[in-house]
């Protein structure tokens, strides 16, 4: 096989491992109280990629209210280290920037960005 054959094969490798082993998050919301005023969104992080990330600090969320209404809100982290290691799970807080009690016990939508510019959205029913 000639040099420039192998070192093509060797650049792909190294192509296809930078992009497929950047950061991916696994979340898990812990707890939403509709009614506390601080803190209310607890959620567990943890970057299961080889390569470090960050939080960003805003959640987006959009929830269906028992009368069938779509509402957006945003929930501000509490923490200011929003470093994610790799295989490091990290438990945050962030707090709703308006009190929506109507929210309890509906269908939920959280949207999570991170560092590399990807959201992950999960859904709680």
């Amino acid at each position: 096989m000639p040099v420039a054959a192998i070192f093509i094969i060797d650049q792909l490798f190294y192509a296809l491992d930078f992009f497929t082993a950047g950061p991916r998050l696994q979340i898990t919301v812990l707890a939403d109280d509709p009614i506390q005023t601080e803190g209310g969104l607890r959620f567990e992080v943890e970057n299961v990629g080889n390569r470090p990330t960050c939080l960003h600090p805003v959640v987006r969320a959009a929830f269906i209210t028992a009368a069938g209404e779509r509402r957006d809100m945003l929930f501000d982290v509490q923490d200011t280290d929003l470093a994610l290691p790799p295989f490091t799970p990290k438990t945050f807080q962030a707090t709703a920037r308006q009190v929506q009690p109507e929210r309890q016990g509906v269908a939920r939508q959280y949207c999570f960005d991170h560092g590399d510019g990807a959201a992950i959205e999960i859904q709680v029913d």
